[in-house]
């Protein structure tokens, strides 16, 4: 998906395109991360302004009880060392606090790897911080779009294999005229 995303934020709406959040998360590549304020990155990089990033961390907005950044609705993360990433992860997975704010995606971080799970995709996903950026459809349902699952996956589980055949083959011939016949 590389066209824009519209979102709205407080009343306004803005455009977040897939470059845009590229440039963003780009950042990452380059600077030395801090992993208790990878979570506020993230969020930025997916369209959260900074005067909402900088109420979130006076403890407005986001669950204030929790050790970490817990977002009802949208997002939980908290800064992990490295040898308990995986460990840390499944604890917030079955956490009950975390569980009744519900957020779209958990994740965990050390500040070079970033682990996370979708609650209601139940996926996994596992990156280093520093190639966010090149991987971070995962992410999507932070600034409102939900991931695309591709057609091809969806009609493999829907349809029996001669029907597959069928739609794939037809598909293949619209695809070779259009690309056979010449513009007028």
């Amino acid at each position: 998906m590389k066209g824009s995303v519209s979102m709205f934020l407080m009343a306004k709406k803005i455009q977040l395109s897939y470059k845009d959040i590229e440039k963003n998360l780009r950042g990452l590549k380059d600077g030395q991360v801090i992993a208790d304020s990878l979570g506020y990155q993230i969020l930025k990089a997916f369209g959260k302004g900074d005067r909402e990033i900088e109420r979130m961390k006076d403890g407005k907005g986001v669950v204030s009880t929790f050790d970490g950044l817990l977002v009802k609705n949208e997002f939980c993360y908290k800064a992990s060392t490295t040898i308990q990433l995986a460990g840390m992860l499944e604890e917030l997975k079955g956490d009950a606090q975390v569980l009744r704010a519900n957020p779209k995606i958990i994740a965990v971080s050390d500040g070079k790897t970033i682990r996370a799970y979708d609650l209601r995709k139940k996926d996994s996903f596992e990156q280093q911080v520093a190639r966010l950026y090149c991987d971070f459809e995962f992410f999507y349902p932070l600034a409102g779009v939900e991931r695309i699952e591709y057609v091809e996956s969806r009609l493999r589980r829907n349809l029996p294999s001669c029907m597959m055949r069928f739609v794939l083959t037809t598909s293949l011939r619209a695809i070779a005229t259009c690309t056979t016949s010449t513009p007028s």
